[in-house]
């Protein structure tokens, strides 16, 4: 009985050490897949909204951004197998002045270095394929509304580009097969109204919007690549004696772009695809002026862009 009991035991502690192996073993290759495949996911929101309202005094709503904006930021990366990066920015922004006397003022002003759901900084080497979604959605809108004052509203993105994938600063090396879907859509209203006798001025504004850019790809495999711009803007402006004013500006809209840096200058080498190459990219760009007034001057403007 003792000599069972004993073999008894050291069964066990047999069993325990053999399990306590396998976990690690287990615990280790999991920690081995994760440096072989990395998964980058992420999502960044930003959701902001002022309004004002007065009977005499100015109404004064304003939605100023002053921090860069980005779903993915990195600098080198090296991935020992494929890549899946999936990245979103979404910006919600209104502006709402209401006054009955007195001068109302809405503005959605974005004053950031860039906003761009991944910003490659640096190298970028893949030793397997890649996967990347990529995608930048904006809703601005900026309205006022006053009786005898002046009703002004702007939305203001001079500044800022609009950027879904930007890989303008290194070489991005995928020694597999690579599939891109970049995008930004951006929707921006403002409105601007006088019902008695002061002045309505309706404003938008914007810079570079651009699906992706890269400076130097170089794929081993097959590429597929698609990127996307889509524009919608409104700019309206109703004053009943007085000046009405609504413009809609902005720089260029390009889909896809291939061996420039930052600044636009192409100083890379562009797109080299070891296999085959699917490419669709475009821009759709929508933008109205409308200002329409009784006893003023009423001034109506899309300002150059450059779609792509």
């Amino acid at each position: 009985m003792l000599f069972r009991s004993a073999t008894l035991t050291d069964e066990i502690a047999a069993l325990t050490k053999g399990l306590e192996e396998l976990d690690a073993s287990v615990k280790e290759a999991m920690e081995t897949r994760k440096e072989e495949n990395e998964d980058y996911t992420t999502t960044m929101a930003s959701n902001t909204a002022a309004k004002a309202t007065s009977v005499e005094d100015n109404a004064t709503a304003r939605v100023n951004l002053e921090d860069d904006t980005y779903g993915i930021a990195s600098d080198h990366v090296t991935v020992g197998r494929d890549l899946d990066l999936d990245a979103t920015v979404g910006l919600d922004s209104s502006a709402d002045a209401q006054s009955v006397s007195g001068d109302a003022d809405a503005d959605v002003e974005i004053d950031w270095e860039e906003i761009s759901a991944w910003q490659s900084n640096g190298e970028v080497t893949i030793e397997g394929g890649a996967t990347i979604n990529a995608a930048v959605d904006g809703l601005l809108e900026a309205s006022s509304n006053t009786t005898s004052g002046e009703a002004t509203s702007d939305i203001n993105l001079s500044n800022t580009p609009v950027i879904g994938v930007d890989a303008v600063e290194d070489v991005v090396d995928v020694n597999g097969n690579l599939e891109m879907e970049a995008s930004v859509s951006v929707d921006g209203t403002a409105s601007a109204s006088n019902t008695d006798s002061g002045s309505a001025t309706a404003n938008i504004e914007g810079d570079n919007f651009l699906g992706a850019i890269t400076e130097d790809l170089d794929v081993a495999g097959d590429s597929t690549r698609t990127a996307a711009v889509d524009l919608n803007f409104n700019s309206d402006a109703n004053s009943t004696a007085n000046d009405a004013t609504a413009t809609v500006e902005f720089v260029d809209a390009f889909g896809l772009v291939d061996g420039q840096n930052a600044a636009g200058v192409g100083r890379g080498l562009g797109a080299l695809i070891g296999g085959d190459a699917s490419i669709d990219a475009a821009a759709t760009v929508n933008a109205d002026a409308s200002a329409s007034t009784v006893g003023g001057n009423a001034l109506a403007q899309n300002g150059e862009f450059t779609p792509f």
